[in-house]
Order: structure tokens, then C-alpha cells, then sequence
């Protein structure tokens, strides 16, 4: 055990006593704080006092006692001994009428506005119907999710590597046949299985399960979705859409011209990509076919379109092309020979882990400072997050913990970080970031005290065996980067706690992609796992002697790895590469905005299974997998987390892929680690606060003098735009799908690695 004040080499102590705040935080701390620009290093000893999230429904207090079900963006702990008031559960939810389970609709100014309007009790009572509907809907969801599965001979899921896929039932409970395997939605990510199976027949199978696996919900679906449209018109609104999209950066003829625009720009490539996987399916079959010789013969005024819809066999479904984008964007990162280290052995999980840690803290000016075990502060932080999180003690040495501060000014602290990455029986597959609760501190000579967000990244990584630790893929790198996005997001805001367009809170979460897929961050970050101890330095020996007897050991490989072994990092980035992605959003964006924008009647005539497949044919070119029987319809919309996280702000994850390009192009692509644009991304965008919309004109007239005289951004649309010094747009995305998208790299591409390394000293540690 480490004496209190312990902390990992490297990283400075926190020292200090912690006391109990016992008292409400008043609501003038809330305010702004002066920042002063500085080096000074933040003050040597702090003082923090921390306390759970308070309980109470006061006004004072709703700002930031949100439902952790409502907050899935961001995360952080404490590096503070922090200790629960008697007789109160950490981060209780606020009771409150809460819609779409995203925001309260009780938050809304519509809502206040007809607090005294005759239809407020008939609104009231709405929005406890609509509470009701979600929670059935989504509770009955959840048991399809456990009971569903779908049963897989060997032979079938035999292309399917076990490692790729979590929740494969090797020996189900429901069969007597021990060589049958079933998938459900709850452990499968189905695209991920479809991009391993060459059978056609096989793939058709799991589309046609997956979309309408839980169709017998569609009429609970289209209840809820009317009882939305109802609560809009009833305050005010001639959709749901447009309801929801007051508190957004677009509305709704923005939307749909986005959309529009989008699809039309993207056309030339996705007829190429369906062509693509059309020339592959049919030679699949044995047909001497390709787009050019089909064209040929072709009556005059016909399309390959009409060809596919009287030729069932050439139908491309979503199996078929999850499949040959897998083929064409597959295992890049495998050994080239038996004696090329795998590019996962240089992604040891916890050294990666921090290494991003250290260099997004660089980049933005943030601090993160792990608490050990041994430290006073860390057990009750812990006590905290298990009892949040409903567990036990036995799960607290799984944890890490970090105390996040700002360097680039005397802000202080930001918040707290948990990484909760090992796995366990129970937990869900996959990786998420939550804000467990909210703590007020106090530091520094003159005891300033700040509330600040505890968060938590939640994951599900392989333990680490006693000769090799945990190592991850490019994809598990992708992923804890995209929820560190959001989880920086939130610290970033600190004390003034978020509250952002729901059609905003994706931009940091992708944005923090790009520094994911760069070369040179990636060598920065990289590490041969022989180099952490010296026990994985003998099973790194012995493994390999028990797989080339016959051979001399080589030398130990490189502690990092050389730029060439991220050449394909670019290929995959590449956004023609990621079509089968854009084409999936646009559907759903598509699906949403069709159904929120339609009105009470215009929903009761809506058949919205067809609707969905009409969609997907019409705005992607895809096909759905029809039986014959009655009217073709695609129910996978059912089962949709999208609809469930970003109902009427679908849209968000395609409109953050736009806008990130524009973003990471004009700041970052030449130099990733550019600090002076890092900083000013996060002051200027993430810890932008939209200026509330007061019924006083002239308040209004101020605050607009102040942004067209000093640049003051109003709303985040008006903070990306000064970031950028301009609005954002779509432009460089379209010019970036429309470049050469070639796996092998040019001359000069490989002369601007070298002058990239030379410039940026990737080579040092």
C-alpha cells in the first residue's frame, strides 16, 4: 500500500485534506469565472471537498441533478477524498415528466409558456401518457433483445473469427444440438458478422431476421410515435420535429436540405460503391458480368435500377454490402509474415490508454492526474461510482481514476475521470460514456469552491494473462478516443455543467476520431508490449519458440513501430471507404425526420415499415429482402438505439462527419498536434454555452451587439463558425470523397510522412 498522497511516478499529488460540504451550492458560483491566461502551474495544494449529487428538486438544484439515463456524453472522478452525505444515494434523479429519454419536456419554454394556458392540464396529461408508452416500448424492447436469437449451424458462422464477435452461445440453453450457435441482439453487432460471411444465402437469412426480429412491437412504435406528434401540436408545434428542434443548431427545412443536398453530392460515389458490390455478387454466382458489359446491353432509356428490380439474384441487401465493404476495408493490420509483430502488440490497453490521456491533456491544456489506490481519496471515490453504478466493493481495484484540472489558466479543477474498462460477468458489450454525479470542491490559498461532473468510460476489455496484457485493435482505439471526446467535452464545460444542441454533442466525440486515425499520434501513443515488464518479454520469447521451433529467435521488436505500419490508416479513413457507414445514417436520418415531421393524422395512414424499406431503396440504392408474402416492408427500425438516444436529431452523427472534416482540415491535418489551435477549439467550441433567448428585447439586442462587435458566439452554429472564420460546410468533405482513394501510398505522400516526422519529432518519445 502507498501512503496517502501516492501517486504514480510522474504524476504530481493532490495532497491536501478533504472535508465534507454539506451545504447547497449557491447559485452565484455557478456564474462565469474570469480566466486569466497563464503558465504558472496550477497551485501545489488543493483542497477538495466533494459531495453526491443532491437530491433535491429545487430550481437551484435541477441544472445539475440530470438522470444519468439522460447523460450519455461525458465523464469524470476525483482525485479528492470525497465522502457520500448520510441518507442520500449518490446522483438520484430529479422526478420529473421526461420524453424520448433525452431531455424533461418540463425543461422547455414552450412548456412554461402554458404553464396558465387552458390545454395545460390536457399537455400535462399527454406527457404522462407519452412517459408511460416509452417505458413500456422500451422495456419490451429490452426482453426482445435478451430472447430473440437467431440459431447458426458451424458451417454457417464458421467465417465468423469468435474474436470479432462477443455473445456467440457455444452451447445454448434453448438447443439440444451442442454444434448450433445463436445470435441476438443484445450481444451481436449484426454488420460486424454479415462482413464475415461469403454465403449469400446465409447473409440473406441474418437480414431478414435482424429487420423483423421485433416487428410484433410496430404497433406500440407508431402509439408512441403519435402521442409525440400529439404533445407538439398541443404546445404549439405542427410537428415533433419541430418541437424538439428548438433547442438545436438546425431545424427542419435545414435538416431536410442537408440531407438532400448530401445525398445528391455523394450520388457519383455510391453508384460506383453498389456497382462495385454488384460486379463482385454476381461473379459470386458464376455469371461472366461486369457494370461495363451490362451497360452495353441495356435498352436504350434503362438503368442497371430497372435490371436489379427484374432480377432478384442481382439485388444488393444490406448482408451483401456489409460483406464486400468488409472485403475491401478488412484485416489491414495482419502480420505480413509469421515474423511481423501484429499491430495490435504495439496497443498494450493500459499504456494507450494514458498515452491518450497525456496527449489530449497537452493538446487542450487539461491535466489528468491518477489517483492510485493507496491514496486517501481513491476509496471513497470509488464507493461513490459502485454505489451509482449498483456494485459491489469486490469490483474497486478494476478502476482507475483520474483528477482532471486546467493547465492553461487559474480555472482549477474540471472534474473527475473513471475508466471502468475490464470486463465482467453482466456487463454490457460495449463502450459508453455516463456522468455518474456532480461534486462541489474547494481549493487554492482562498478555498474558491466549483461543481464539478464526475464521469465514467465504460468498456469491456480482455484481462490481461500473467505473460501478455490486455492489447487492443485500431477499432478499440477508435472507440475509447470517440467516448473520450465526449467525456472531454463535459470536463471542458467544468462547473458550468451542459447543456448543448443535441445535434452539437457528436462533433467532439468524431472530431477526436481524426487524432485516432493519424499516423504520427498513433506512433506517439504506441508501445511494443515487451518493453512494460519483463515477464511479457519471456512469454513474447516462448510463444514464438513454440510457433517456429525450427527457427533462431529475432531480435526484440521495435519499442515503437516505423510510420510505413500506418500507411493503411489513410486508406481506411478515407471516406469513400466509410459509404457503407454514410449510407446506413442517411436511411436512419431520413426514417426520423420522416416520422417526427409527420403530423397526428398523417401518421395514423402511415405504414411506417414501408415507409422505412421505401426509404432505404429510394435514398441508398439497398435492397430489403421481401418473402412474397403481402407488401414488402423493413422493420429494423424497431430495435434502432438511434431512435431511442437521438429521436429528431438522427441526423447528428452525418451532420458531425461533415462538419469534422471541414474542422480537422483547416486546423489540424497538417500538424495534429498543433497546441494553439487545441486550445483554441476548446475555449472557443467546447466550452461554449448558447445565450438564452430572453423575452426581453432589449437583453436580445446586446447580446447580438456583442457578437457582431466583439465576436461573442450566441450559439454553438455561431461558435464553430468563429473557430472556423467562417460557417462550416460540406465542401472538403465532398473534395476528400471525391480524392484517389488508393492503398498504395504515392511518392509524395511518403515524402510528407518523413518531413511530418522530422517536423513534429515522432520519433521521440
Amino acid at each position: 500500500m502507498l501512503p496517502p498522497g501516492g501517486v504514480r511516478k510522474g504524476v504530481a499529488s493532490c495532497g491536501g485534506p478533504l472535508r465534507i460540504c454539506t451545504w447547497p451550492l449557491p447559485y452565484y458560483i455557478h456564474s462565469r469565472r474570469k480566466t486569466f491566461c497563464s503558465n504558472q502551474l496550477v497551485p501545489s495544494r488543493w483542497q477538495h471537498t466533494a459531495r453526491n449529487g443532491h437530491t433535491s428538486t429545487q430550481s437551484l438544484i435541477q441544472p445539475i441533478s440530470l438522470q444519468r439515463r439522460n447523460l450519455r456524453a461525458n465523464s469524470s472522478l476525483a482525485r479528492a477524498k470525497v465522502v457520500a452525505r448520510k441518507g442520500h444515494t449518490p446522483h438520484q434523479p430529479v422526478s420529473k415528466p421526461a420524453i424520448s429519454g433525452t431531455t424533461g419536456v418540463g425543461d422547455d419554454a414552450q412548456s412554461i409558456l402554458l404553464a396558465n394556458s387552458p390545454r395545460a392540464s390536457e399537455l400535462s396529461k399527454e406527457i404522462a401518457r407519452l412517459g408511460k408508452l416509452q417505458s413500456d416500448y422500451y422495456d419490451a424492447l429490452s426482453r426482445h433483445r435478451q430472447s430473440d436469437v437467431l440459431w447458426l449451424t458451424w458451417e454457417e458462422r464458421r467465417e465468423v473469427p469468435s474474436s470479432s464477435v462477443n455473445g456467440w452461445i457455444t452451447r445454448p440453453q434453448g438447443s439440444r444440438n451442442p454444434k448450433r450457435y445463436g445470435i441476438s441482439l443484445q450481444n451481436v453487432f449484426v454488420p460486424q458478422v454479415l462482413g464475415c460471411i461469403s454465403d449469400i444465402n446465409v447473409r440473406k437469412k441474418i437480414v431478414s431476421w435482424e429487420q423483423d426480429t421485433c416487428k410484433d412491437l410496430a404497433p406500440l412504435f407508431k402509439e408512441m410515435v403519435m402521442s409525440r406528434a400529439k404533445v407538439a401540436r398541443l404546445a404549439g408545434f405542427k410537428s415533433y420535429f419541430d418541437y424538439r428542434s428548438q433547442k438545436k443548431m438546425m431545424d427542419t427545412k435545414s435538416v431536410e436540405l442537408f440531407l438532400k443536398n448530401l445525398k445528391s453530392q455523394i450520388a457519383p460515389q455510391t453508384d460506383t460503391f453498389m456497382g462495385s458490390a454488384l460486379e463482385q455478387k454476381m461473379q459470386a454466382l458464376d455469371y461472366d458480368f461486369t457494370i461495363k458489359k451490362l451497360r452495353s446491353k441495356l435498352r436504350p432509356g434503362k438503368t442497371i435500377r430497372d435490371y436489379q428490380l427484374h432480377e432478384p439474384e442481382a439485388q444488393i441487401n444490406r448482408g451483401d454490402l456489409a460483406y464486400y465493404h468488409g472485403q475491401k476495408t478488412g484485416s489491414f493490420f495482419a502480420p505480413k509474415s509469421p515474423e511481423d509483430p501484429d499491430f495490435s502488440d504495439y496497443f498494450p490497453a493500459d499504456h494507450t490508454v494514458r498515452s491518450l490521456l497525456k496527449f489530449f491533456g497537452v493538446l487542450l491544456g487539461m491535466s489528468f492526474q491518477e489517483i492510485l489506490p493507496g491514496h486517501e481519496s481513491y476509496q471513497a471515490l470509488v464507493t461513490l461510482y459502485l454505489e451509482n453504478q449498483g456494485l459491489t466493493a469486490r469490483f474497486a481495484e478494476e478502476l482507475d481514476i483520474f483528477y482532471v484540472y486546467d493547465t492553461t489558466a487559474l480555472t482549477g479543477p474540471l472534474g473527475f475521470l473513471v475508466l471502468d474498462l475490464k470486463e465482467r460477468d453482466g456487463k454490457a458489450r460495449e463502450i459508453f460514456c455516463t456522468t455518474f454525479g456532480h461534486y462541489v470542491i474547494s481549493y487554492g490559498d482562498a478555498q474558491r469552491r466549483v461543481q464539478v461532473p464526475g464521469i465514467a468510460i465504460v468498456s469491456t476489455y480482455n484481462r490481461a494473462g500473467p505473460k501478455k496484457p490486455t492489447l487492443l485493435t485500431h477499432s478499440n482505439i477508435e472507440a475509447f478516443a470517440h467516448e473520450l471526446g465526449h467525456a472531454i467535452h463535459r470536463l471542458a464545460h467544468g462547473s458550468k455543467g451542459t447543456n448543448d444542441p443535441r445535434d452539437f454533442v457528436e462533433i467532439p466525440s468524431i472530431m477526436a476520431e481524426f487524432w485516432a486515425h493519424d499516423p504520427h499520434v498513433l506512433q506517439r501513443i504506441s508501445c511494443h508490449y515487451t518493453y512494460l515488464k519483463p515477464e511479457y518479454l519471456i512469454g513474447w520469447k516462448d510463444s514464438w519458440k513454440e510457433k517456429h521451433s525450427s527457427k533462431n529467435l529475432p531480435p526484440q521488436p521495435l519499442r515503437k513501430p516505423p510510420l510505413e505500419m500506418f500507411s493503411e490508416i489513410a486508406f481506411i479513413r478515407h471516406p469513400q471507404h466509410d459509404l457503407y457507414s454514410t449510407l446506413d445514417l442517411l436511411w436512419k436520418s431520413m426514417l426520423d425526420l420522416s416520422i417526427h415531421s409527420s403530423s397526428e393524422e398523417e401518421l395514423r395512414s402511415m405504414d411506417i415499415g414501408v415507409g422505412c424499406r421505401q426509404i432505404l431503396d429510394e435514398w441508398t440504392g439497398i435492397f430489403t429482402p421481401f418473402d412474397g408474402k403481402g407488401e414488402s416492408q423493413n422493420n429494423s427500425y424497431l430495435h434502432w438505439t438511434i431512435l431511442k438516444n437521438y429521436d429528431t436529431s438522427a441526423y447528428c452523427y452525418l451532420l458531425a462527419k461533415v462538419y469534422t472534416y471541414d474542422l480537422w482540415f483547416k486546423h489540424f491535418a497538417k500538424n495534429p498536434f498543433n497546441q494553439r489551435a487545441g486550445r483554441r477549439y476548446r475555449k472557443i467550441v467546447l466550452e461554449h454555452h448558447d445565450t438564452p433567448v430572453s423575452w426581453n428585447p432589449i437583453r436580445n439586442l446586446f447580446n447580438f451587439l456583442l457578437w457582431k462587435a466583439f465576436g461573442v458566439p450566441r450559439t454553438h452554429m455561431e461558435a464553430l463558425a468563429k473557430f472556423m472564420g467562417r460557417k462550416p460546410n460540406s465542401k472538403m468533405f465532398i473534395t476528400a470523397l471525391k480524392a484517389p482513394a488508393n492503398r498504395n501510398q504515392t511518392f509524395w505522400r511518403r515524402v510528407r510522412i518523413r518531413l511530418g516526422s522530422m517536423l513534429f519529432g515522432i520519433g521521440e518519445n
